[in-house]
């Protein structure tokens, strides 16, 4: 009783859609949290193991999440698969994500499922068994200001399944590159998840509101490196991210994250490996007591 009370404070406070799962079942969550947090967990294994440092790079499909101004830079249609296995000591999780961008557009798919959990009422008398889910899709539009200046926006349906509780919501992400606003350095900001709250029975909760501000600096080393640094302003956290290109084909990746706080601070690290048109990544981020979080993304341009 004590493991599933657990996992289900952890992924209604963490993962979730706030304390409602939590309260819904019967279980005392003592703060309430942002609503459709899975929101925050980002798109592509590459960027996971730059721990999010993203939105000034922002060069390939999951820019329609890190930054939608950055769909101007592909210069052909691009998709990506990504599978993730959330906090691995948390039985059920299970995430996936697949968007398809064409220069200046994309689409996106978002997937997390719960698993199925026994069900306890207030008294902890045992009930019927329920699940979870957590979906959204998104479009996203960007253009070019002048050569260097790119905007770009994505509007997301949200739609939140509890037993046989429902919640929907509309949200807006906005987002501004300025390419080599320096020679190979890239400045970004990105305001993400403006819109409306969902409301599960009586309780309406606000979306994970951000705004994130970016930079990404290309050096040549003894590799081409990337260097790239987030700093998001509410909840306030900072990420740094290090790229190398180590072969034509292979890439090694590691990054920091200082939060945010109730996800708490981690070192993120992994590698691409690309040939021809194809590209697979992996990441892998600990979150202590909680085990790992392995991405896993598949990507292609056409």
């Amino acid at each position: 009783m004590k493991k599933q009370v657990l996992v289900l404070v952890v992924v209604g406070m963490v993962l979730g859609q706030g304390a409602n799962a939590v309260a819904y079942k019967g279980i005392d969550a003592e703060k309430a949290s942002s609503a459709a947090a899975f929101l925050k967990i980002g798109q592509g294994a590459r960027t996971a193991a730059l721990a999010g440092a993203y939105c000034a790079i922002a060069d390939d499909s999951s820019a329609c999440y890190w930054n939608p101004a950055g769909l101007v830079q592909l210069n052909q249609r691009q998709a990506m698969f990504m599978y993730l296995n959330p906090m691995t000591e948390v039985d059920g999780l299970a995430y996936s994500n697949i968007n398809v961008a064409l220069p200046n557009m994309g689409v996106s798919l978002v997937y997390l499922g719960y698993g199925k959990e026994k069900g306890y009422d207030k008294d902890g008398v045992k009930t019927d068994d329920w699940s979870a889910s957590d979906m959204a899709i998104s479009g996203s539009y960007a253009r070019k200001i002048n050569k260097s200046l790119f905007v770009g926006g994505t509007l997301k349906v949200i739609s939140m399944k509890i037993d046989d509780k429902s919640a929907n919501a509309f949200c807006l992400d906005a987002g501004i590159l300025y390419k080599d606003y320096r020679p190979n350095l890239n400045l970004a900001a990105v305001l993400t998840n403006l819109g409306t709250k969902p409301k599960f029975i009586d309780q309406a909760d606000p979306l994970p509101l951000s705004l994130r501000l970016g930079g990404a600096y290309k050096k040549n080393l003894r590799f081409p490196t990337l260097i790239s640094l987030d700093t998001n302003l509410s909840p306030f956290y900072v990420a740094l991210g290090i790229e190398s290109k180590i072969s034509p084909i292979f890439s090694a990746r590691a990054g920091y994250a200082s939060g945010p706080a109730k996800e708490g601070p981690g070192i993120t690290a992994g590698f691409g490996i690309t040939h021809q048109n194809l590209s697979i990544d992996y990441a892998i981020r600990p979150y202590g007591e909680l085990g790992l979080s392995h991405y896993i993304s598949l990507s292609t341009r056409f």
